[in-house]
């Protein structure tokens, strides 16, 4: 009976490697950025999106019961420069941090309840300026 070879892993590999220069997109690429070492020539700094600074919109806030029912809304408008996923954000944000329901109509959120001395301490936290009818 005749004994085989093993080949080592050692040689397996390189035998590999010299496979894959001739398909392997990665191949002119540096074994220093695998190794963790830095490359000879610095990388260019990745571009930084940076969102572009709007100053916030002035809100009015009012109080409304008329024609729902007997049933309270604190009122919050002057969204029309923001995007519509923009405010659906927002709103999301606001009902959970004041702890009640509410919905978005075109570009005024309504809140349940009659919370707008809650509503007006967090939108001035959030550096908003307000006007209205605020207790």
């Amino acid at each position: 009976m005749s004994k085989r070879k093993k080949k080592t892993r050692a040689a397996s590999d390189k035998e590999f490697a010299e496979k894959e220069k001739v398909n392997n997109p990665f191949g002119d690429i540096s074994a220093d950025l695998f190794a963790g070492n830095k490359p000879s020539e610095a990388l260019p700094e990745p571009l930084v999106n940076e969102a572009v600074e709007r100053p916030k919109p002035t809100l009015y806030i009012r109080f409304e019961k008329k024609g729902r029912g007997g049933k309270t809304v604190t009122i919050i408008e002057g969204f029309e420069n923001m995007d519509m996923d923009e405010l659906m954000l927002f709103s999301s944000t606001i009902r959970k941090k004041l702890g009640c329901g509410g919905s978005v109509y075109e570009s005024v959120l309504e809140l349940q309840g009659d919370i707008r001395k809650r509503a007006a301490d967090y939108l001035l936290k959030e550096g908003y300026r307000l006007k209205g009818e605020i207790p």
